[in-house]
């Protein structure tokens, strides 16, 4: 089971650029139980850019160390995929540098969006510089609406790129019908993927299947993801090869707490193995898509 051991309120001491918000918590061990966790921040006018902040956890408490004064990722040019905003949502480092998978926001009149998944690289204490202008991984006939929650890992030498896609677009807020899958693209070479399509069955009234987090331990795959009717809560599933999953009807045994930062809902995990103690050790959000802060939680045997 997961057993809460902290939560992190966003830094009082911000600039403009962070209005608000630490969504989309990805962690990245850089010393021994202590992690820099990329955010999404939201400014004034909701545009979201990427940000980070330090973490330690010590025995049954996590402190807040430092954070970001400047935005490691900004929104895009006018025009481009990510003109409105970028989030956060995979990340690695690789020779000293840092490589994060983001995905953008185009907004539509009179209201709703667009996402497309893109990538930027550079210092682990930024800025970053985006591989192109254009998206890394767009729109297409088999995801015609949005794509967006990457999440990547290199096994057997390929990548796999788990996603969320739109299969029915809608504006939550303006009461339209809507639906998102979890899906998976493979890639031997470069940026040509094969799409595979949803890779998670619907159950029940769930409408709403987000930012998978993948681990590989001893040949099996584990994730954990975001799901909703009407709030979020989330899930988990197995699989032996990556591609086919079962998994749970129900929530994973990490369910909103009924008070402070998740009150009535958690959403958007990052489950990651620590180096130095072999703790399984998970973020996540609460309330408002990350406005309260985010949690972390180790899972108990």
């Amino acid at each position: 089971m997961w057993a809460r051991i902290g939560w992190i309120e966003t830094p009082s001491d911000r600039n403009d650029w962070w209005a608000s918000h630490m969504s989309l918590p990805f962690a990245l061990e850089l010393k021994p139980n202590e992690l820099r966790v990329l955010v999404g921040s939201r400014d004034q006018e909701n545009r979201s850019a990427i940000g980070w902040v330090d973490i330690a956890i010590s025995g049954e408490s996590v402190h807040l160390q430092d954070w970001a004064q400047v935005p490691l990722l900004s929104s895009g040019t006018p025009g481009a995929f990510d003109e409105h905003g970028v989030s956060p949502s995979f990340a690695r480092v690789d020779d000293g540098r840092l490589d994060v998978w983001y995905f953008g926001w185009t907004l539509r009149h009179p209201a709703g969006w667009w996402n497309s998944i893109g990538r930027a690289s550079g210092s682990i204490v930024g800025p970053l510089t985006r591989h192109s202008i254009a998206p890394t991984f767009d729109r297409s006939a088999e995801d015609p609406y949005a794509v967006a929650y990457p999440y990547v890992v290199e096994h057997s030498g390929r990548q796999h790129l788990f996603y969320s896609s739109y299969t029915q677009y809608g504006v939550p807020t303006m009461d339209e019908p809507y639906g998102y899958e979890i899906k998976l693209a493979m890639s031997q070479v470069g940026d040509s993927w094969t799409r595979l399509g949803s890779i998670l069955q619907r159950v029940g009234d769930i409408r709403a299947q987000s930012r998978p987090s993948v681990i590989v331990e001893h040949g099996c795959w584990k994730m954990w993801y975001s799901a909703k009717e009407s709030n979020y809560q989330i899930y988990s599933a197995q699989s032996s090869d990556g591609v086919r999953w079962q998994h749970s009807a129900e929530p994973s045994g990490l369910v909103a707490a009924g008070t402070g930062g998740e009150k009535f809902e958690v959403c958007y995990p990052h489950v990651l193995r620590m180096g130095g103690n072999g703790d399984l050790i998970m973020l996540y959000n609460g309330d408002n898509y990350g406005k309260t802060g985010f949690g972390v939680a180790r899972w108990m045997d």
